[in-house]
């Protein structure tokens, strides 16, 4: 993954074909700071509880009972502490 001055992000695995993801560093680290503490995040098909488990720049890692999800950081709306 190659990261642009700018905040985005490129994949690089096929050299004809690229992604650009947009990050909000902002968000990013509001993530990164709540990293393994229960929180609710509101999601654009609803809010999800559990514990952040780990974060990256597009997608956070999330532990509900004995399920993993991973959620894409374009879809969140907000996150809460819980």
């Amino acid at each position: 993954m190659y990261a642009y001055p700018n905040g985005m992000y490129r994949e690089t695995a096929n050299p004809a074909l690229s992604t650009v993801t947009l990050v909000d560093p902002y968000f990013y680290h509001t993530l990164r700071s709540l990293q393994g503490k229960p929180v609710v995040i509101e999601t654009s098909r609803g809010p999800v509880r559990g514990t952040i488990t780990d974060v990256k720049p597009d997608h956070v890692l999330l532990q509900t009972n004995n399920s993993s999800f991973f959620l894409r950081t374009q879809q969140m709306i907000w996150v809460m502490p819980s």
